[in-house]
């Protein structure tokens, strides 16, 4: 009677931990689908956070960060990572509700890989925006977490950031420069059937720093 009581009590016992578990899921998924519903309104939220990393300009790779403050005080993240050489958006990454703790130590962390500055939203949107044109000319989509970071952009008007953003190689061609993930035979097999085997520059090798 003993040995049946205790096997009971451990039958009883994984029950209840797998009820918990289908709670802490349920939770965790309804929490994901609130935070989701309540984007129709972050273009309004404040920008916490706008910036690219410094030398974005040189590198034609733009590393773009963007958070804004939710009512809830949690944050909305989009990050970009901007070829404006050839490719566009290679990577973005998205959150919809960030914790401070969070967002802070993402933003140590990327500022331990680069020298970040601060930036006008109006700028980031732009870098972004002239990335994914450039590309799209050039047959090539951009992320495809892009179409949900990009709710971060949400009511910056970019054409109104005087900078200039300059696109492609010094002679008007698009400058492809390889990074770990590309497919460099596949981006280069484009590139002739749209502008002939003279129609780019490429080079191989080039560190991503949006990983």
């Amino acid at each position: 009677m003993v040995r049946d009581s205790k096997r009971r009590d451990k039958a009883l016992a994984r029950k209840r931990k797998r009820r918990e578990e289908k709670k802490s899921q349920h939770k965790a998924a309804q929490a994901a689908r609130d935070a989701e519903c309540s984007l129709k309104h972050a273009g309004v939220w404040p920008i916490a956070v706008s910036q690219v990393n410094a030398n974005w300009r040189e590198r034609q790779l733009a590393t773009v960060a963007l958070a804004r403050k939710r009512p809830d005080r949690q944050f909305l993240l989009g990050m970009f990572l901007v070829d404006l050489g050839c490719l566009g958006v290679k990577n973005a990454i998205y959150d919809p509700a960030l914790p401070a703790s969070e967002l802070a130590g993402l933003l140590t962390s990327l500022e331990a890989q680069e020298e970040m500055i601060d930036c006008s939203p109006e700028l980031a949107a732009k870098i972004v925006a002239a990335g994914v044109d450039y590309a799209e000319s050039l047959g090539f989509l951009p992320h495809p977490d892009y179409d949900r970071a990009r709710v971060v952009l949400q009511g910056i008007d970019f054409t109104a950031c005087p900078e200039a953003v300059a696109c492609g190689g010094e002679d008007g061609k698009p400058m492809f420069v390889s990074g770990p993930d590309d497919d460099i035979e596949a981006v280069v097999s484009r590139l002739e059937r749209k502008l002939g085997p003279d129609g780019f520059h490429f080079i191989i090798g080039h560190p991503d720093t949006l990983e």
